[in-house]
């Protein structure tokens, strides 16, 4: 790959005094910025031969005899000598020589003003366009011809079939934008209640959640990384976050009770709201014919059910299962990529502290005991994970798992 001594990566950013008193701020920020290479793709590519020895054998004859027709290279110890003998066909993985590092445009314009009694107010645009990002797209698919693919002779109709299974090309293709409205709340003092909370309303799409090009396979469903351009697998359209500390005050008028033990204490909590993540629907099975495995379902009827079910209605089935099912032969399916989300997340983490002075010794001097209580999920809300998404399984369509349930912890402390 050749380098990049002319990247040119801009920044620019202004604030502005509307008034001029200092309560009304415009901010606004640009900038580009170019990422790189991760090294788990490269090592990936040194997991394919000439580096590696490996052997594919979709379809063996008999697990009794799995070489059998074809070429055996072990046993063989690297470095391998200019005579070794590679077995074909094998996986390939490789990089596009023409590609280029990825770009990230970065922009926001954020309103804020300063509200009676210690609150600021915020309403903010945050934007984000991504390009020429990583991934692997499969070089060597199978054709599909009518009447004859079948699921054991895709490697007969892979177009170097002759030499490579997967063959998947590091390249940088990829698109990505993100655009979200963020709004803020914020309240700060010296004593006595702190807070901050922000409501974003926000959409990513993308054709990648991430890449890898694991053993030669590629990142994308398809030869064609446009097929898979959608909603982001990691999109959060809707999520409010709010979070407080709280001084509680002493009770002196109650003495070394009200100071010391029911006084003083200091409470803080972060509550997050959340919509689920997006998800698609798997066929389970290959029957696009190109090996890829990765083939999503015909969408053929509504993917929605009535609400006012019951949890358990819900969780039984998440989503209409009859309203998919397995695409149609020689194609890659057409429900398009995370076209369902799961479920919401709703979770309150809280806490209490408090510091109790002591002195010993014949100086006077200072410890203390620190004390700390903590809940996690305190409420003990129920978080559940994706339901089944792939049509082959007998649990299709079901809620299976679910996140952490409430965790207490309790610390004391000595300080000295």
């Amino acid at each position: 790959m050749p380098s990049y001594y002319h990247i040119f990566d801009p920044r620019i950013g202004l604030a502005w005094d509307v008034f001029g008193n200092g309560k009304t701020s415009v901010r606004a920020g640009f900038g580009i910025y170019h990422d790189m290479i991760n090294v788990n793709s490269n090592n990936d590519t040194i997991s394919a031969p000439p580096w590696a020895l490996s052997v594919d054998i979709p379809f063996p004859v008999s697990l009794e005899s799995p070489y059998q027709g074809h070429n055996v290279p072990f046993p063989a110890f690297p470095p391998f000598q200019h005579d070794q003998t590679f077995a074909f066909p094998y996986f390939g993985n490789e990089f596009d020589p023409t590609m280029k590092y990825p770009v990230l445009m970065q922009r926001n314009l954020a309103i804020e003003h300063q509200l009676p009694k210690g609150l600021l107010a915020r309403i903010a645009y945050e934007g984000m366009n991504s390009y020429h990002l990583f991934g692997g797209v499969e070089q060597n698919a199978g054709v599909y011809h009518p009447g004859v693919s079948t699921f054991e002779n895709v490697q007969q109709s892979r177009p170097m079939g002759q030499y490579f299974t997967s063959n998947s090309i590091n390249t940088a293709t990829g698109t990505a934008n993100y655009n979200a409205l963020a709004l803020t709340v914020e309240k700060r003092v010296t004593r006595g209640l702190t807070f901050l909370g922000g409501f974003r309303w926000a959409k990513m799409i993308d054709e990648l959640n991430g890449a890898g090009t694991s053993m030669g396979q590629g990142d994308y469903t398809t030869p064609n990384p446009k097929f898979d351009y959608g909603l982001s697998s990691v999109d959060v359209n809707r999520q409010f976050i709010g979070s407080f500390v709280w001084e509680l005050p002493t009770f002196d008028s109650l003495g070394f009770f009200g100071r010391n033990v029911i006084g003083g204490w200091r409470s803080s909590g972060i509550l997050t709201l959340r919509a689920g993540f997006p998800y698609s629907i798997l066929s389970g099975l290959d029957y696009s014919y190109s090996g890829i495995g990765a083939d999503r379902a015909d969408l053929i009827g509504n993917p929605n059910l009535p609400g006012g079910r019951s949890t358990a209605a819900k969780l039984q089935e998440w989503f209409n299962t009859a309203a998919f099912t397995f695409n149609a032969p020689g194609t890659y399916g057409d429900s398009g990529r995370d076209i369902l989300r799961g479920p919401g997340l709703a979770t309150l983490d809280f806490s209490l502290t408090k510091s109790f002075p002591l002195k010993f010794g014949h100086f006077g001097e200072t410890q203390r005991i620190d004390f700390r209580a903590e809940a996690f999920n305190m409420f003990n809300h129920p978080n559940f994970g994706k339901p089944d998404n792939t049509i082959t399984d007998p649990t299709f369509g079901q809620v299976l798992s679910a996140g952490s349930s409430r965790i207490m912890q309790l610390a004391p402390k000595f300080a000295f």
